[in-house]
């Protein structure tokens, strides 16, 4: 569905249909950083926190017991999850300076 979407607005947005192949991705942090601090200080820190995750959620999945059920719950109440409720379109040409939102579409489900 992302890259039907995507597909849809290289369609409207017509400088953008050369651009290349689409990657759906989650944007962590804009802005404008010097390499060292990316290296010795960003990339560093988001990786400990996504480490400090998945031992958590695989700690919490190991000690499980063989009860199927009680597995599930257990499953269920360690499972760490979001809810998007919005979806958001930005142009992003030029300087992040110059960006701007374009729309907001509310998701409903």
């Amino acid at each position: 569905q992302v890259l039907e979407a995507n597909s849809i607005a290289r369609s409207i947005f017509q400088e953008r249909q050369n651009d290349p192949p689409y990657m759906p991705h989650l944007s962590l942090v804009y802005g404008d950083f010097t390499e060292e601090e990316k290296v010795t200080d960003m990339i560093p820190n988001i990786k400990r926190k996504l480490e400090d995750l998945v031992v958590e959620t695989s700690t919490s999945l190991k000690d499980k017991t063989d009860d199927n059920e009680n597995k599930a719950n257990e499953k269920e109440e360690n499972h760490k999850s979001f809810t998007i409720d919005t979806i958001e379109i930005w142009s992003t040409q030029g300087d992040v300076a110059d960006w701007y939102l374009v729309e907001r579409i509310p998701l409903k489900g």
